[in-house]
């Protein structure tokens, strides 16, 4: 993470969206993207990972990674697909979050 996003995080950190798009880029592995809304309405990122895959091992070793990157501070609230590895590893991770699945 750089400096930028841990301050746009800190400012705009309270809702995320969270979803993974399935290998479309040139790596052929998964683009996961921690994005949020600024004041502006403008879309900002707060993290992003390529991953190896989408079991739920690798939800919870991102999500306590990026949490960690953050300061320890989680979300208010994630809103994210209906990925059951996805839900499950946020549940373990953040048992405490509200999760909005679209």
């Amino acid at each position: 993470m750089d400096p930028r996003a841990r301050m746009a995080y800190q400012c705009f950190g309270d809702v995320v969206t969270f979803d993974t798009t399935y290998h479309t880029n040139k790596y052929d592995m998964p683009f996961a993207p921690f994005t949020g809304v600024n004041h502006h309405f403008q879309s900002i990122q707060f993290g992003c990972a390529l991953l190896q895959d989408e079991t739920e091992v690798t939800f919870m070793w991102l999500f306590s990674t990026w949490l960690q990157a953050m300061g320890g501070c989680p979300p208010v609230s994630i809103i994210t697909d209906q990925d059951p590895a996805m839900k499950a590893a946020i549940s373990k991770v953040v048992p405490h979050l509200i999760k909005v699945h679209h």
